[in-house]
């Protein structure tokens, strides 16, 4: 794997842990967690999610960074990209189902 998609995953798990760390901040205050733009994109950005949203949001974060730092570091790489993949998809989809849509 080259150096560029060892960077890419390196900011990628960075941003995952972010969001989490975001997360699990309003989880931890009581707060609703506001989608802004670098975590929600222009179609999310200003929106509340409910409280069960952002704990699946903190959990998929964790799991976005796990995976993203694995597959930077060429651990199980097929099995990790999908699982990274999976796990994107899976984050898009919470926030549409759960309170963001």
């Amino acid at each position: 794997m080259s150096t560029d998609y060892r960077v890419l995953c390196a900011v990628g798990a960075l941003w995952s842990l972010a969001v989490a760390f975001k997360a699990i901040n309003a989880i931890r205050t009581g707060e609703a967690y506001v989608l802004g733009m670098w975590d929600g994109g222009l179609i999310f950005s200003g929106k509340r999610l409910k409280p069960i949203a952002a704990k699946v949001k903190a959990v998929l974060g964790i799991s976005i960074t796990v995976c993203a730092a694995l597959f930077g570091a060429g651990v199980g790489s097929p099995v990790t990209y999908y699982g990274l993949i999976g796990l994107l998809v899976a984050l898009f989809a919470a926030d549409l189902a759960l309170g963001a849509g």
